[in-house]
């Protein structure tokens, strides 16, 4: 597929994702901040993933190891209407882009042949 094509697909996306949202209903909002928190809520699978996550704070000098919790308490706190607001601005308002298109001047090339 062309990369003008992949790009406009993904506007149609992004329009149709904008329709959804300023319609959806408080509880579909909410089915939406409980999965968001069940999946912040899940435990770490293992000593290693809980490790990168902590690297991850220490990498980046935030030091916020109690992140998790964090972003519990900070979702209760989140309206559907902050939400879509914060939707419109980052996505549509706000928005900033930039958009590499590579194409290879031989397709046989992009080809697996084994």
């Amino acid at each position: 597929k062309s990369p003008q094509y992949i790009n406009t697909r993904l506007r149609e996306f992004l329009t149709k994702m904008r329709q959804k949202v300023q319609e959806i209903s408080d509880e579909d909002y909410q089915k939406i901040v409980n999965s968001v928190n069940n999946e912040i809520s899940k435990k770490d699978v293992s000593l290693d993933v809980e490790l990168m996550r902590y690297l991850k704070q220490a990498e980046y000098f935030r030091y916020i190891f109690d992140i998790k919790t964090r972003r519990i308490e900070y979702l209760k706190t989140v309206t559907k209407d902050q939400f879509k607001q914060v939707f419109e601005e980052r996505l549509f308002n706000q928005a900033t882009k930039l958009e590499v298109h590579l194409t290879s001047q031989n397709r046989d090339c992009l080809l697996y042949t084994s």
